[in-house]
């Protein structure tokens, strides 16, 4: 029979606690992040998104507007 080592003992009682250490870095790793970003002017991917849209609604209604204008010079 082979002792056990030592080392793999103490590395199978680490799961739970490097678990919540790794949530806890992540925790704070994020808040940091979003920090920075926020000092940075950054903005998220979904206010990007919702950014995209509105730019596609406005160019639309731009396009429809110049089609309305242009039809009425031709029609003066």
């Amino acid at each position: 029979m082979k002792d056990k080592n030592p080392l793999e003992e103490i590395l199978k009682s680490l799961p739970d606690a490097a678990k919540h250490l790794k949530q806890e870095a992540d925790k704070v790793g994020r808040t940091l992040l979003d920090s920075q970003l926020k000092k940075a002017d950054v903005v998220t991917r979904e206010e990007f998104e919702e950014q995209q849209q509105l730019l596609k609604a406005a160019l639309e209604k731009l396009a429809l507007l110049e089609a309305k204008i242009a039809e009425r010079e031709n029609n003066h």
